[in-house]
């Protein structure tokens, strides 16, 4: 008897498989993308005037000010404040992650450029407590917040021991041609200035002394 191959069983989860879904997700985070640079701009442009309004008034002024003439709490405020310099400083970057609404921008202003680009490319990042990846387009604010603890969270890793003491013994080398000029220029110099020096470099000695010489 012939045998009937059984048939695949289709993941209830991948929609991907329906064009039509995927064609309206695409034209739904289309429309997201050119609502989100629209609001990033009047906030750049609201942003813009509240600096305008700050300098000209003193600091007393200022607070009352954003507590009866804003419709917005004095963290809104700040943030459309830090969104208007960061696109004066960074005009490049806001072209790039405009698209991205002001919500998230607020919490990848602050970023280091290195952890913000990590963030902001193309490949999917794992959210913690998820399974899928998702890249930031797709992420929640509650997700990108999840993700920024996750990264800033961690703690450096150790230099590799060798480039340690090559560094050290760079700057015992950079100590002793600053030294020399010293030694030439004493003349010059404030006693007291040079006490603090040597202080501070006998504390460093002994410390290392008492390290390694047990």
């Amino acid at each position: 008897m012939a045998r009937i191959p059984a048939r695949r069983t289709e993941d209830p989860t991948d929609w991907t498989r329906n064009r039509e879904v995927a064609r309206l997700t695409k034209e739904i985070l289309a429309l997201q993308r050119e609502a989100g640079a629209k609001v990033v701009a009047t906030v750049v442009a609201m942003g813009d005037r509240m600096r305008q309004i700050r300098k000209q008034l003193e600091p007393g002024q200022w607070l009352s000010w954003v507590e009866t003439a804003m419709p917005f709490t004095p963290r809104t405020i700040q943030s459309a404040i830090r969104l208007s310099e960061w696109a004066e400083t960074e005009p490049r970057e806001l072209t790039r992650l405009e698209h991205l609404g002001p919500s998230k921008l607020y919490h990848l202003v602050p970023l280091a450029p290195d952890i913000r680009r990590k963030l902001t490319g193309r490949v999917p990042i794992v959210i913690p407590g998820h399974d899928r990846p998702k890249t930031i387009e797709t992420m929640t604010v509650i997700d990108l917040k999840k993700v920024i603890g996750d990264l800033t969270d961690r703690p450096a890793p150790p230099k590799p021991i060798g480039k340690l003491v090559a560094g050290l013994r760079h700057r015992v080398a950079g100590l002793d041609v600053l030294a020399d000029e010293l030694v030439r220029r004493k003349d010059e110099v404030d006693p007291e200035q040079v006490e603090e020096v040597l202080e501070g470099l006998e504390e460093v000695l002994e410390a290392l002394r008492g390290a390694f010489e047990e």
